[in-house]
């Protein structure tokens, strides 16, 4: 089968269903970051290294050490600034997941993430539909 000869319909079947797991994905992010809050399992860490290198918080960081290996969590630009080597400082810990999160967790991108996946999948569905109705019109006035 060639690229060319592949409907539209099925392009946009392929994007309703990767934007579906993708939105399961950000769901599933979101409800460990509530889960995570609700249980608000707070552990004392010290400090072993302090990355802050820009403006996301993917780019700020503190690594503490573990029970068995080396942790990192994401700290705000502005917190960043403040933690120093060898402070001691609280993070919330989600047992079931092994993950260590700072003591206010931002869920912002989750929401924003989950809801330009349904947007998309939404205009895929109407695409889908409103391409098949035309088609059923189309041959009932031939």
């Amino acid at each position: 089968m060639k690229l060319t000869k592949i409907q539209p319909k099925y392009i946009y079947l392929f994007f309703f269903c990767l934007m579906a797991v993708v939105l399961c994905l950000f769901y599933m992010r979101y409800k460990m970051h509530l889960d995570t809050m609700e249980s608000d399992k707070r552990v004392k860490v010290r400090i072993a290294k302090v990355v802050c290198e820009g403006n996301k918080d993917n780019q700020n960081y503190i690594v503490f050490r573990g029970e068995t290996e080396n942790e990192i969590v994401n700290v705000g630009k502005y917190a960043c600034v403040r933690l120093q080597v060898g402070d001691s400082i609280e993070v919330l810990y989600n047992k079931e997941w092994n993950l260590y999160f700072p003591t206010v967790i931002d869920t912002t991108d989750d929401k924003w993430g989950m809801g330009g996946s349904i947007a998309f999948m939404l205009i895929a569905l109407f695409y889908l539909l409103f391409s098949a109705k035309h088609k059923r019109n189309k041959k009932s006035m031939v």
